[in-house]
């Protein structure tokens, strides 16, 4: 009869411990515009445009950065772009154009963003699991900060430039006035 008994508590006991640890959040299949599928392996980097504010991560150093992640065996540059927007904020992008390559050797990406976001939000939560060094999600003009803001300075005028033709790749809104 014990033996029994042990047989039937070991499965509630395991149970129970496993509700009691923190459960990891699956990251969502890489998103990427099959019009601008790049295939290069390489880091990753997104810049997301929501009309006229660039989204951007704060640190506890008081400086702005993009999401970069160098990619993984067999990941393209778009999808390591695409997985450092997922782990640093949360938010499923869709990577799409190339804007160029930074200092540091990562390819720049456009990223588009759905779901209701107008860059008029301020200060998004930063998700329990992302890098502890982050303070906050923010939507920041690109142009009303200095260089010195920019936590890869080297950086700055490339992320500047694929802001401003990151424009033309922005989906046009439907008008739907009759």
């Amino acid at each position: 009869m014990t033996t029994g008994f042990k047989l039937y508590t070991l499965p509630v006991l395991i149970l129970l411990l496993s509700a009691c640890n923190k459960q990891e959040v699956s990251a969502p299949s890489c998103r990427v515009d099959t019009n601008f599928h790049s295939g290069f392996k390489s880091s990753g980097t997104c810049l997301v445009r929501v009309e006229n504010k660039l989204l951007a991560l704060t640190y506890s150093d008081n400086t702005y950065d993009l999401p970069t992640r160098k990619n993984l065996p067999n990941e393209s540059g778009q999808c390591a772009a695409h997985r450092a927007v997922w782990e640093d904020t949360g938010l499923n992008v869709q990577v799409s154009a190339p804007l160029g390559v930074l200092e540091n050797g990562s390819w720049l990406y456009a990223c588009h963003m759905h779901g209701g976001f107008d860059g008029s939000e301020i200060n998004i939560p930063v998700p329990s699991w992302a890098n502890k060094q982050l303070l906050n999600i923010a939507f920041i003009d690109p142009f009303t900060i200095d260089v010195k803001q920019w936590r890869q300075p080297d950086d700055f005028i490339n992320v500047r430039d694929g802001y401003i033709a990151s424009k033309q790749l922005q989906k046009p809104q439907l008008d739907n006035t009759p």
